[in-house]
């Protein structure tokens, strides 16, 4: 399935707004584009929840209220929260342990399963935020002309491809991907 661009658009400015930077943002994205099925839940549409978030009712969930019920386990309910910017707060501070600890998707993914972040094997689930990566990647090449790559066993942020600098790679990679969302402003224009 093609991502939805513009939910894309907004997800990123949404985390950008909430202080991500660098492979967290990335890791961030792709989890997002995995749980979301490409940008296009309905949990996402009618909470302003991109990435399932259960209602708390507590304060430090900003701007959240009791929303509908999970299908799968109906005594928790989703979080609907105000604005983008207020879910990408929450969704950081319940991801920023695993996502600056971990050094690739696969790490990541194994730091969130010892959270208890999700049910499914680690192996699935690693495999998902993977091929969301792949497709962030397609999307990336497509605007801006050159290969993303995350590294895999590293702290570091993602890379340009050296085989495939064009003048754009001076500027960091990940300022690039992140206006994305600019891109695809003026592009369907």
């Amino acid at each position: 399935m093609e991502y939805n661009l513009n939910n894309l658009k907004k997800i990123a400015f949404a985390l950008q707004e909430a202080g991500a930077t660098g492979k967290e943002f990335v890791f961030l994205l792709c989890q997002v584009g995995h749980e979301t099925g490409d940008f296009n839940s309905n949990v996402f549409l009618t909470h302003t929840n991109a990435s399932g978030i259960t209602w708390a009712n507590k304060p430090y969930q900003l701007n959240a209220t009791k929303g509908e019920p999970l299908k799968e386990n109906p005594k928790y309910y989703y979080a609907r929260f105000k604005t983008l910017k207020d879910w990408a707060v929450d969704f950081r501070r319940i991801t920023r342990k695993s996502s600056t600890q971990a050094g690739s998707l696969a790490e990541y993914a194994a730091l969130l399963k010892k959270q208890n972040y999700y049910k499914d094997p680690v192996t699935v689930y690693a495999n998902g935020l993977q091929n969301a990566f792949k497709k962030l990647s397609v999307i990336y090449t497509k605007f801006t002309g050159n290969t993303l790559v995350l590294p895999k066993n590293t702290a570091t942020t993602p890379v340009v491809d050296e085989k495939k600098k064009n003048k754009l790679t001076k500027m960091n990679p990940i300022f690039l991907f992140g206006m994305i969302g600019l891109l695809i402003y003026f592009y369907k224009k």
